[in-house]
């Protein structure tokens, strides 16, 4: 009988911890260390109504001549699209991000949806994105890269972006395709 009891107890003892350890193997992926997946919030194709968007261009030409070379993607600018629809633009070398362009034209409902739909299609809007900067305040470019200084504001947030549209950039297709159709609207030939 003796026997019989310590058999039990031996049993129980192997069951508890067999338990525990399917139990540690159930919880411990949910109670892990490694990274943990952000979802995205869904962004609406339409634009909010106080979706506003700045992008300044810095070249490191200066001449007259060399600038006018260079496709419109690339060319030293400031464009600013208020949430009412108006296109402010400025062309140049001297144009950088405390310029404020003077009215260019007043984007169509049309226009003004496609470029939040470029922004967010283009993952701008992205709480990760990796060239995401705190501010533009004490922002300096670099004096040999075409780098494109993007400032987005949309449901009461801003958020404010470094991108390259040069060779060196990881993917210089996302700047410049931005800046390329602010051209376009600004009416700047190619």
């Amino acid at each position: 009988m003796q026997n019989l009891t310590q058999i039990s107890r031996r049993l129980a003892r192997a069951l508890a911890a067999a338990g525990a350890v399917a139990l540690a193997g159930l919880l411990l992926p949910a109670c892990g260390s490694g990274p943990v997946a952000v979802t995205e919030p869904m962004l609406p194709s339409d634009p909010p109504d106080d979706f506003a968007l700045a992008v300044t261009i810095f070249a490191p030409e200066v001449d007259a001549d060399a600038i006018s070379a260079l496709p419109r993607s690339v060319r030293p600018a400031r464009y600013v699209v208020e949430p009412d629809g108006v296109l402010r633009a400025a062309i140049g070398p001297g144009a950088d991000a405390d310029v404020f362009p003077a009215q260019t034209r007043r984007l169509t409902d049309r226009q003004r949806a496609q470029l939040w739909r470029l922004v967010r299609d283009q993952g701008l809007l992205a709480t990760n994105h990796p060239a995401r900067i705190a501010t533009d305040r004490t922002y300096l470019s670099s004096p040999d890269r075409r780098a494109v200084l993007v400032e987005i504001a949309g449901a009461e947030q801003r958020r404010y972006l470094e991108l390259y549209a040069d060779d060196r950039a990881s993917d210089p297709a996302v700047a410049v395709a931005l800046t390329d159709r602010l051209a376009e609207l600004a009416w700047l030939r190619n």
